[in-house]
């Protein structure tokens, strides 16, 4: 058995840590507002009012549940104990607890001592209390004390074609087919002459392939580097096409420009078609959509926020955009295209999902 560890891990805990107990002004949030209800709230519609994803917001009420400061009933959640008090010193307490065991998973992968050694008193084995010499308790078995480890490096070669493999599998992103609940629509599933294509993205934000490469690129505005352009070409090969795309538009976007701009006429180039700039932002002042975690308030904030200003030219089109993260906003611009006459309507975004090594606060895209 080898254990790998790599920097992902840090984010995996980081993630659950931060989880685990919910912030106070988040709790003061959900629980105002179910002081102010007359009746039970189902999660739609706290949902609806609180800026969280529905897991997210389903493990704070279920914490709020035990904790008994909400009560879960039919229809939903009420107000529970009025006197009920965030208990900040406890929570802090376990945080630490929990950054301690991560501490020593690090420390695990780089001490020079036993490993079982290491175990037994991570999980305070009785007969290693007390005892002044550690290297007394060694399994005489582990690679420590055998010093015999596996190979640490590997050949350049392998790691090219590692490399090469997991840039050449294909993302899909798959359109959104029905409104989020609450919308103000008449009916829930989205028209087909409203939808875009299954669509394509570059990489992922969690791959080892091109996950890295692209989150340190959208960290900048930039145009694309050539492996990325190369990349992008093998993709449009491969895509299958029942119509080739007759042009490219794209989504303007505020913070990386430059970059989006370049990917659009990368991809023209690569397709020989033109690129026509059909698309604009009428609401300068939507917020990044990274920073709202559920559909609902992605929706609500990608609805209104572009419009078809050009002339759309008729026939199948590309539409890029650095990120595809909620998927709202190329749902809103693909029936913007097909209303204002276009084609078929074919997502293309350089990364699928959020780029883990960017802030929050700094996240823009779909």
């Amino acid at each position: 058995m080898i254990l790998l560890g790599g920097p992902e891990d840090r984010r995996i805990w980081e993630y659950f840590t931060s989880t685990a107990f919910p912030p106070r002004w988040l709790v003061d949030e959900v629980l105002g507002l179910l002081d102010d209800a007359a009746e039970p709230l189902e999660l739609a519609e706290v949902q609806r009012q609180v800026n969280l994803g529905q897991e997210r917001l389903k493990q704070l009420l279920k914490v709020l549940d035990v904790e008994g400061a909400v009560r879960r009933v039919d229809g939903g959640y009420l107000r529970g104990d009025p006197g009920w008090v965030y208990d900040a010193d406890r929570y802090r307490r376990v945080t630490a607890a929990r950054r301690a065991e991560q501490a020593a998973m690090l420390e695990y992968l780089v001490t020079d001592g036993c490993l079982m050694a290491f175990l037994r008193r991570q999980l305070d084995d009785p007969e290693l209390a007390g005892l002044d010499d550690p290297g007394g308790a060694a399994c005489g078995r582990c690679q420590r004390c055998t010093g015999h480890a596996p190979p640490t490096t590997v050949r350049a070669e392998l790691v090219a074609a590692a490399t090469w493999f997991l840039r050449d599998q294909d993302v899909t992103l798959a359109p959104r087919r029905q409104w989020p609940a609450g919308a103000a629509v008449s009916s829930r599933t989205i028209p087909e002459v409203q939808r875009a294509e299954p669509g394509r993205a570059l990489g992922e934000a969690t791959d080892a392939g091109w996950g890295p490469l692209l989150a340190d690129l959208l960290a900048h505005d930039q145009p694309l580097p050539q492996p990325v352009v190369d990349g992008l070409g093998r993709l449009l090969g491969r895509w299958g096409w029942e119509q080739l795309p007759s042009w490219v538009t794209f989504v303007p976007s505020r913070r990386r420009p430059r970059l989006v701009q370049d990917l659009a006429g990368q991809a023209g180039l690569l397709l020989g078609v033109p690129v026509h700039a059909v698309i604009t932002r009428v609401r300068p002042g939507a917020r990044p959509q990274g920073e709202l975690a559920n559909s609902f308030h992605q929706y609500a904030n990608a609805d209104g926020a572009f419009a078809v200003t050009g002339t759309a030219p008729g026939g199948p089109v590309l539409v890029v955009d650095d990120v595809r993260g909620s998927g709202w906003t190329l749902t809103t611009v693909a029936g913007l295209l097909r209303a204002a006459g276009a084609g078929p309507v074919h997502p293309l975004a350089l990364l699928s999902g959020w780029p883990t090594s960017v802030d929050i606060g700094s996240r823009q895209g779909e």
